[in-house]
């Protein structure tokens, strides 16, 4: 992303009750002129602001609601590029004066205007399923600009990708919150199921009366209950059975009986050759063999020990673990759409089960902060029930269950 940017430190130091503060002024990096209405937030939070007339901000925030190694802002208003700048708390309490570059449309015009056929929108839907969620909670986002959205499937590669011209603007109606957010990149690989998104997000509380706040508090507390960042707290807090999770080893070995890669080559070649009538019968073995898992998986039933995969030093926890973990929480049972989704399509539908997901490291080992948030938010990779939860189940940072009921 361009970025311009002057940097003057004119503010004091943190006041004793740990109130930081942030502010600053936002300028047209061409003309230099004020921006007003310019969008200003901590990425994830329910903390950020709009410019004056004078282009002016000030943010005034309580240092537990954002990840304690690293802070990004964001910049953003319609007409430039968007501002991401990373931030230490101890950058905090300074005046950043912030240019923006003017927006170049560099689009396809064909590709931008195109009339919106019935595959686009079946496109959108598809989007929307991947992005949002298909959970209870999901299902009932809607995104309020999606004009504003570039939709493109190669169908060679058998990708959907999405790009916005504009942050895009989320109402959240269950758990009572109005999102913007400027979306980096999506693509799902529909072939293989795999999902990829990323952004950044600023969360509004949606205004409402007393009892329509109460359901958001009770929605938003089963949002949290087992989620992600819920099991992430209580890895920090090493209170995992205390809070309803169960954790175990899982691994993940080749399947012996699946054919191998010269093998799938042959028989793919001799159906290219002589169709699948000329096939012999060990050819047709391996065609059957070629519908088996990947992978099979061994589960290790013993308990794991938090200290062979959370290691405490000069007081940062840090997570390193090979293979695999199997999270079951026993708080609460799977959702029924998950339920659906995940059952044979040509079979009964199975019964639901407590919620389990998968996860795993990309990386050697990451640092933990005590509000569920990871030095990357890519260096785990979650498969299961906290893979089909998606955008519509998150919850800003900062978010506290015990204040909501």
């Amino acid at each position: 992303m361009p970025r311009l940017l002057l940097i003057f430190l004119i503010i004091p130091s943190a006041s004793l009750a740990q109130v930081y503060n942030l502010v600053g002024q936002v300028l047209d990096g061409q003309t230099e002129e004020p921006i007003p209405f310019a969008t200003v937030y901590l990425n994830k939070t329910t903390v950020g602001t709009s410019t004056s007339l004078e282009g002016e901000y000030t943010l005034a925030f309580n240092p537990t609601v954002v990840n304690q190694s690293s802070i990004e802002l964001v910049i953003s208003c319609i007409g430039y590029e968007p501002l991401v700048y990373p931030l230490t708390l101890e950058q905090l309490n300074k005046r950043y004066v912030f240019k923006l570059a003017p927006r170049q449309e560099v689009l396809d015009e064909i590709i931008v205007n195109a009339e919106r056929d019935e595959v686009w929108y079946l496109n959108l839907e598809t989007f929307k399923e991947e992005f949002l969620g298909r959970s209870e909670f999901g299902s009932q986002c809607e995104i309020l600009n999606v004009n504003d959205l570039i939709i493109m499937y190669r169908e060679e590669e058998n990708l959907l990708q999405v790009s916005a011209r504009a942050p895009l603007q989320i109402k959240n109606a269950l758990l009572g919150y109005d999102i913007e957010y400027l979306l980096e990149e999506f693509t799902y690989q529909v072939s293989k199921g795999q999902v990829y998104f990323a952004g950044y997000s600023f969360y509004q509380e949606a205004k409402g009366g007393r009892l329509r706040q109460k359901q958001w508090a009770k929605n938003r507390l089963r949002a949290y209950n087992g989620s992600s960042i819920h099991f992430l707290k209580s890895v920090y807090q090493q209170q995992l059975v205390e809070n309803g999770f169960n954790l175990r080893k899982l691994y993940r070995l080749p399947n012996p009986e699946r054919p191998s890669e010269e093998e799938m080559q042959a028989y793919g070649e001799a159906i290219r050759a002589g169709g699948f009538e000329s096939l012999s019968e060990a050819q047709r073995d391996i065609g059957r063999r070629a519908r088996l898992p990947e992978f099979v998986q061994y589960l290790d039933i013993n308990a794991v020990d938090y200290s062979s995969y959370l290691n405490i030093q000069d007081g940062a926890r840090i997570l390193s673990f090979p293979d695999f973990f199997q999270v079951v929480y026993t708080g609460e049972m799977e959702e029924q759409n998950y339920v659906y989704h995940t059952s044979h399509p040509f079979g009964r539908t199975r019964k639901p089960s407590y919620q389990t997901s998968v996860v795993s490291l990309t990386v050697d080992a990451t640092v933990l902060e005590d509000n569920g948030i990871t030095s990357n938010a890519f260096d785990l990779v979650f498969e299961g029930y906290w893979a089909w939860e998606k955008l519509g189940e998150m919850l800003p940072l900062g978010y506290e269950p015990l204040g909501e009921l």
